[in-house]
């Protein structure tokens, strides 16, 4: 630019009018006679190449037209425009300024690399210059890149919150960023006001909005993580008052960067508030004392939308619908956060309402919770989100485990007691059949952790509720999950029946999906009691129900199930060529529970064709996989395998090929292989043990399939260590806990 660049500061106006003598101040022109000023400023840069840097357009935006002005009368110049709303000019590009970059929280990076991260440079840089001296190290980078996420990335917010630093050190600033609009403030007189606090930064675009664009905004902070079009239609204008047309309130919003659009993996937009400005406009809702009525909306919005979604989990649109679930999770936590507080009465203020009122309000939220909990359970399932699934439906059935109620002798919990009193009429059948279906659900996320007596009591208190109704489809269901929970504990004829009575019912009923759920169960009792053509011929009537349905994940079942028959008749390379399309489908539906059986079973037939490198990554990664969706049923499977699998290639300082000649395929070593051949022996004996320990903590029988070579490994390691050393072993392996066995499984490490 060869006539210079100038600067032109436009914060300190509000008048659009006068935005032409801010440019003309600092191009230092001086308004001529007979031309209007802004005639004046266009004649001087006609020939010029000059560079115009305009700052914080936004409250003037409706001077933008002159800027169009000024370049048709002088092409030579160029114009930066900063601001917080569009200009809304044809022939502008526009640049979103993103928040500065940060390192993965979960997974840290080594400390040169966290330190080259725009966020963590600013915080670094920022901080020295109150205190000297200050460095990121490897005690302090884990606050500093906490701090950093919380605070979205913004430059401004960065920049207040390490000015802290004299005297916060990192650690305490995180412990104290609660609010992050109270926390970062800056002492620095220089700062316009706008900036001496996050609070008044916002409140500075805040206080731009039109009416209805305010009541929008605050109307979003009611949702978490994101927000569709039809979301915000469905609960922002729930009552048809809201003061402007949804959409042309979220293209404001966003063309105003208070606002951020994302497109997820169907193409659909989703919308989102940095959680700084969420934060304020979460305040704003609660000063306009709308929260309550919003959190109910917003909490029948996801009820709606989970009970859409139920009848497709299990049918060709399974993997759309749980990719839409997924998105709307931390939407459906905070709905049933609301169903648990208002139907249990724990947060809820009641003082200024009748108490008629008030028991029909906390009976609706205890219905609202109940119907989606029972809707996303399968969800849950197959996310492999147990844990978490089994801690939201405990409290919203207001159940106590068996272990609870021992420790308190108080024999149900206080909010089952409270809604038992609210619910006495028996004619209140829509509040048993949810109780019923959640019930169920709990039930299957106990028995998915391995907790056996609480899945049966569940289980068990669902089918009388649902005999009580009359309800046939739901009866089958209890029976097939009954016969679940008798097949893990190893009562194979009682397994058996239930199966067959769930059957019997569902085919009375054309039920094609409970048909192929029992006949995959009775393929799985055949299966572990040995009897493979029958196993075969059951799995594939339950695949082709399935492939009908189009129910993926059902087919993906099936496959896996079919692949270990074969594995069981030694045709490995139809076992290996199964699994791996199962877990082809189930990476496809992100069907975590389902991976981690692929990977297992995979690493089981790798380990047969000698190939124990293989195996072992496969071992580790469905173990790994297990433990975070805390399956220990399926965590002790892993382990089993693990430790056969050391057992196994045994004898030799590299990976041994088996030579057929023990049991388990464990080869003849020579001299130099023994040290080594031994701490494989001892590792897998302790995995063993592990594994054996934690079947008997959660009172769980092995699956046959583990069974077998697990005592084909005990008796092998047995004979090759000696009585005394194998005991040693196995009591270590049992001592360990499932965190440090888990930690040993996976360490490369083979010491003994």
């Amino acid at each position: 630019f060869a006539d210079g660049a100038y600067f032109v500061n436009l914060a300190p106006i509000s008048d659009p009018g006068l935005v032409a003598a801010e440019i003309a101040s600092a191009l230092d022109v001086t308004e001529l006679p007979d031309k209007t000023l802004i005639e004046t400023i266009a004649s001087y840069l006609q020939d010029k190449q000059v560079l115009l840097l305009l700052d914080n357009f936004e409250q003037i935006v409706d001077a933008a037209p002159l800027i169009t002005r000024l370049i048709q009368a002088a092409p030579g110049i160029k114009v930066v425009v900063t601001s917080r709303v569009a200009l809304g000019l044809r022939g502008t590009q526009e640049f979103q300024v993103p928040p500065m970059s940060l390192p993965d929280r979960v997974h840290l990076p080594a400390l040169e690399r966290v330190a080259g991260y725009e966020a963590i440079r600013l915080f670094v840089a920022r901080a020295s210059a109150v205190k000297p001296g200050f460095q990121i190290t490897g005690d302090n980078v884990p606050a500093i890149v906490e701090i950093c996420h919380r605070l979205d990335g913004l430059p401004l917010a960065i920049e207040l919150a390490a000015a802290r630093i004299k005297v916060l050190p990192p650690g305490m600033m995180l412990a104290r960023l609660q609010s992050r609009l109270e926390l970062v403030a800056s002492r620095d007189r220089d700062v316009p006001t706008r900036q001496q606090t996050l609070r008044n930064t916002i409140e500075w675009s805040y206080d731009l909005l039109e009416g209805g664009e305010k009541q929008l905004f605050r109307r979003m902070a009611i949702f978490q993580g994101g927000r569709t079009l039809e979301a915000l239609e469905a609960v922002c204008n729930y009552d048809g008052g809201l003061q402007m047309d949804v959409l042309e309130g979220v293209e404001s919003l966003v063309s105003k960067s208070l606002v951020q659009q994302r497109e997820v993996s169907n193409g659909e937009p989703r919308f989102w508030l940095l959680e700084t400005i969420h934060e304020y406009a979460r305040e704003k809702l609660a000063q306009s004392g709308e929260a309550d009525t919003l959190r109910r909306q917003h909490a029948l919005y996801c009820m709606a939308l989970a009970e859409e979604a139920e009848p497709h989990l299990t049918g060709p649109k399974q993997q759309e619908w749980l990719e839409r679930l997924e998105e709307e999770h931390d939407n459906i936590r905070a709905a049933l956060h609301w169903a648990r507080a208002e139907g249990g009465g724990g947060e809820a203020d009641w003082r200024s309402q009748e108490e008629g009122a008030k028991e029909a309000a906390q009976d609706e939220a205890a219905v609202i919770g109940l119907r989606i909990g029972a809707a996303v359970g399968r969800f849950w399932h197959m996310r492999g989100y147990y844990s978490e699934g089994w801690e939201q439906l405990k409290g919203l059935l207001g159940v106590e485990t068996l272990e609870e109620t021992q420790a308190t002798g108080s024999g149900v919990g206080r909010r089952e007691s409270r809604q038992q009193t609210h619910r006495a009429d028996p004619g209140d059948t829509e509040y048993k059949a949810k109780r019923a279906k959640a019930l169920n659900w709990a039930g299957n996320m106990a028995w998915l952790q391995g907790d056996y007596p609480n899945a049966r009591a569940l289980h068990e208190e669902s089918l009388s509720i649902k005999r009580e109704l009359n309800d046939r489809l739901g009866i089958a269901v209890s029976l097939n999950n009954l016969g679940v929970v008798s097949q893990d504990q190893g009562d194979y004829p009682s397994a058996r029946l239930l199966y067959e009575e769930s059957l019997v019912m569902r085919r009375e009923m054309g039920d094609k999906r409970g048909i192929s759920s029992a006949l995959h169960n009775l393929g799985n009792v055949a299966l572990e009691q040995g009897d493979y053509p029958s196993a075969r011929l059951l799995y594939e009537e339950s695949l082709a129900v399935r492939r009908e349905m189009g129910d993926k994940a059902g087919i993906a079942e099936a496959l896996n199930s079919l692949g270990s028959v074969s594995e069981e008749l030694g045709d490995f390379a139809n076992a290996q060529s199964l699994h791996e399309e199962s877990l082809a489908i189930c990476k496809e539906l992100g069907d975590r529970s389902g991976v981690a059986l692929s990977l297992i079973n995979l690493g089981v037939v790798a380990e047969k064709q000698g190939n124990y490198p293989l195996a072992r990554t496969l071992l580790r990664e469905s173990l790994v996989m297990r433990q975070e969706m805390g399956d220990k049923r399926g965590m002790a499977a892993s382990l089993v395998r693990l430790g056969a699998l050391e057992v196994n290639c045994a004898g030799s300082t590299g990976e041994a090929e088996p030579s057929g000649n023990s049991s388990i395929g464990a080869s003849e070593t020579s001299t130099k292989g023994v040290a080594g051949g031994t701490s494989r022996l001892g590792k897998g004996v302790r995995l063993l043990g592990a594994a054996e320990a934690l079947l008997e903590s959660i009172g769980a029988k092995q699956y046959a399939e583990d069974r077998r070579p697990h005592d084909l490994a005990i008796a092998e390691a047995c004979a090759r260590l000696g009585e005394q050393e194998f005991e040693k072993k196995r009591t270590e392996g049992r001592a360990m806990n499932l965190v440090q066995a888990i930690e040993y499984a996976c360490d490369g490490a083979v010491g003994d």
